[in-house]
């Protein structure tokens, strides 16, 4: 995340995440960064690591496509399902 205001800019970088695993399982770590040396080097970082990447989407595309279109996580839930389910989860 990187958020610029007039002359001042930050960023958040981090492996943190709201998760089972994140919270017990792995060590997770994120850092607040401020400051212009210090985001001038993270940006210089980040467009090196960038700059080295490779482009996975084109074999990608297909295949998670057609994960998806098969996932109940994306599958149209009616409002009246997500009501229901709640009222059970309390």
């Amino acid at each position: 995340m990187l958020v610029r205001q007039s002359c001042r800019t930050r960023s958040g970088v981090g492996s943190s995440n709201f998760t089972l695993a994140g919270f017990a399982g792995n060590t997770e770590i994120s850092v607040r960064v401020t400051g212009d040396t210090e985001m001038t080097e993270l940006s210089r970082w980040f467009n090196e690591l960038w700059a080295d990447s490779v482009d996975i989407t084109e074999g990608l595309t297909v295949g998670l496509t057609v994960e998806l279109e098969r996932s109940w996580a994306i599958a149209r839930t009616p409002p009246h399902h997500v009501y229901l389910n709640a009222l059970y989860e309390l």
